[in-house]
């Protein structure tokens, strides 16, 4: 006579099924986050002409995101410039200014005008940080994401 052992296992595709559909939610909603922080740092970017905040774009890769701008003179905005600009390798500053034309200046001081008034002003250095802020408040929403899984696992 022989022994015959029959196991059922019930349940394993649904299981396996809500893996697949909670790694396509996690996807989502990282993809949802890094598009939310390109607007974050569209709402915190200075305006004059607006092409700094129309450069500013996003890519996700499966879990990996990037929020970026291709402007050159981006850094200048987050990171800070000093607030007198003067000529290095000529002997006047030129440049254009919309409704008045080429202006030729010895020295320009930025921070005179109420355009400026909002940008942060440290010794001799001025800034408008967007990038900064957009990137605080992604790690605030990953926190507060990790701490609801947390209490989710728990129970």
């Amino acid at each position: 006579m022989a022994l015959k052992v029959s196991v059922e296992v019930k349940g394993v595709n649904e299981a396996v099924s809500k893996l697949k559909r909670g790694r396509e939610e996690i996807h989502n909603t990282f993809a949802k986050l890094v598009a939310h922080t390109s607007g974050e740092a569209k709402k915190h970017a200075p305006v004059d002409t607006g092409r700094l905040r129309a450069s500013i774009n996003f890519e996700v890769s499966g879990l990996s995101g990037r929020v970026y701008t291709n402007v050159d003179y981006a850094k200048f905005v987050e990171f800070g410039h000093r607030r007198i600009i003067v000529p290095v390798n000529a002997r006047a500053l030129r440049f254009y200014l919309r409704g008045v034309g080429w202006v030729f200046a010895k020295r320009v001081e930025q921070g005179r005008s109420g355009k400026s008034a909002t940008w942060e002003k440290v010794g001799d250095i001025i800034r408008k940080p967007f990038m900064k802020p957009a990137a605080d408040w992604l790690r605030n929403q990953i926190a507060k994401l990790a701490e609801a899984f947390k209490r989710g696992v728990s129970q």
